[in-house]
């Protein structure tokens, strides 16, 4: 069997023939009131504000102020639970926001500009031929990336904080007519005991 370790994240996907394998639990991430959906970023004349569909109930009242308590807005939001605002001359790296009558909120000012060169990583090498599956765990505090290379029967394990990167093949099996069988591996899951389980379509198993 092949084997992976170091892992510490749960994340499960679809698997088949998994015959003998442990049921994963996979917990769900729960909104706090929505505001997961409200955003803050600066601009060149201030701050926009807003909120994305569903963000906060049906025609809200939003009032958003300073930290220091400082109103600078207040709005109503639409009946989808959308709304935005533009605040000028405002350079604060926080801000507050208030829904109805909930406790404020306070926000930090995003810079788009360095939001998207920190979010955006160059390109990790090493991912084969036909990548097919992706999984993405964090691992001693460090990003890793597994990848199924289903068209180089194997799977990689590459370190997205320093591109370090390593592999297994997998196996392959006599056919009856003396051919080689890849694995042809095709979907990554983790569990929590720290093992990657990858199906091997052309073995009907999975190995780990």
């Amino acid at each position: 069997m092949v084997r992976q370790k170091d892992l510490v994240y749960i994340l499960a996907l679809a698997l088949f023939s998994v015959s003998g394998c442990k049921e994963v639990v996979v917990e769900e991430e729960k909104l706090i009131d929505g505001l997961e959906l409200v955003y803050a970023v600066s601009t060149e004349d201030g701050v926009t504000v807003g909120g994305l569909y569903g963000s906060v109930p049906p025609l809200a009242t939003i009032l958003i102020s300073s930290l220091a308590g400082d109103e600078l807005s207040s709005l109503k939001a639409d009946d989808k639970g959308r709304f935005v605002t533009e605040i000028p001359m405002f350079t604060n790296p926080e801000i507050r926001v208030q829904i109805n009558t909930a406790a404020p909120v306070d926000f930090r000012v995003r810079d788009l500009s360095t939001a998207i060169a920190e979010a955006v990583r160059p390109s990790a090498s090493g991912v084969g031929y036909v990548p097919n599956d992706l999984l993405v765990i964090e691992d001693n505090q460090q990003l890793v990336a597994f990848v199924v290379r289903s068209g180089d029967n194997a799977v990689t394990k590459i370190n997205l904080d320093t591109g370090e990167a390593s592999g297994v093949i997998l196996p392959e099996r006599m056919g009856l007519n003396g051919a080689k069988i890849p694995a042809n591996p095709w979907f990554l899951a983790h569990d929590t005991e720290q093992r990657v389980f990858v199906t091997a379509s052309g073995h009907d198993n999975v190995y780990w």
